[in-house]
C-alpha cells in the first residue's frame, strides 16, 4: 500500500508542468472550456433572449389579469402589534442578506474563483449542481414564499401586485434553469442567470419595501 502510495507521488510530480523553475500543481487544461464556452454561443444567446421575452411577458399577464380584480387588502398591517413588527423587520433583514450573500458568492465563484460562469459550471459536478438547486429552489422559495404572503395580505390585489410575486418567482426558476443551460449548452445563457437575478431580487426589494410601509403608516380606520 505504501508502495502504491509513494508511485502515485511520483506520478503526479512527473505530471505537474514547470512553472518559473518550479512546479505548479494548479495547472488546468482550459481547452474544453473555451469549446464549451463557444459551442452553440449565437443559438444559445437568442435562446437566452427569447427565455426572457418570455419571462416579462409571462410577468405582464399575470399583472393584466389582475386589472379586474381590485380587491381590498386582507390585513392591516398597521394594526400589528410591535413585537410582531420588529420580528417582521428581523426576519425580511436576514432575508435579505441572504440574497447578498448570495450575489457576493456567485460573483466570488464566477469572477475571482474561476474567470467566467462557463468555467465555473463546466468543472461543477453534476452531483454538486443537483444539490446546489435543490437548497437554492427550497430555501428562496420558503423566504419568497413568507415575504409574498405579507405583502399580498397587505396589499390591495391588482395588476402591480400580481406582477411582483410572478417576478419573484419565476425569476428564481429560470436563475436555476439558466445554471444547466449554462454547463450543458454554453456561455451564452449566462445573460438569462443575470436577468433573473436582477428580477427576483427587484421582485424581493419591492414586497418587503411594501410590507414594511405598510406596517409603520397609520392605520386605517379605528378597531
Amino acid at each position: 500500500m505504501i508502495q502504491g502510495s509513494f508511485t502515485l507521488l511520483l506520478s503526479s510530480l512527473a505530471s505537474a508542468q514547470p512553472n518559473g523553475g518550479g512546479l505548479n500543481f494548479d495547472a488546468v487544461d482550459t481547452g474544453p472550456v473555451v469549446a464549451a464556452a463557444h459551442a452553440g454561443d449565437a443559438t444559445s444567446v437568442i435562446a437566452a433572449v427569447v427565455v426572457i421575452v418570455v419571462l416579462l411577458g409571462l410577468v405582464g399577464v399575470a399583472g393584466w389579469s389582475g386589472r379586474q380584480a381590485q380587491r381590498p387588502a386582507v390585513l392591516d398591517l398597521a394594526r400589528a402589534p410591535v413585537p410582531a413588527k420588529l420580528a417582521t423587520i428581523g426576519v425580511l433583514t436576514i432575508f435579505a442578506l441572504t440574497h447578498a450573500l448570495g450575489a457576493a458568492a456567485v460573483y466570488l465563484n464566477t469572477r475571482e474563483l474561476y474567470p467566467t460562469a462557463t468555467e465555473y459550471f463546466f468543472y461543477l459536478k453534476p452531483a454538486r449542481l443537483a444539490s446546489l438547486s435543490h437548497a437554492h429552489l427550497m430555501a428562496i422559495a420558503t423566504m419568497d414564499g413568507i415575504v409574498a404572503a405579507l405583502y399580498t395580505l397587505g396589499q390591495r390585489d391588482g395588476v402591480v401586485t400580481r406582477a411582483v410575486v410572478v417576478a419573484a418567482f419565476l425569476g428564481v426558476t429560470s436563475d436555476i434553469a439558466s445554471w444547466w443551460l449554462t454547463k450543458y449548452a454554453g456561455g451564452g445563457f449566462e445573460t438569462l442567470s443575470m436577468v433573473s437575478g436582477v428580477l427576483f431580487s427587484a421582485a424581493f426589494l419591492v414586497m418587503s419595501g411594501s410590507v414594511l410601509w405598510c406596517m409603520w403608516r397609520p392605520a386605517r380606520g379605528k378597531s
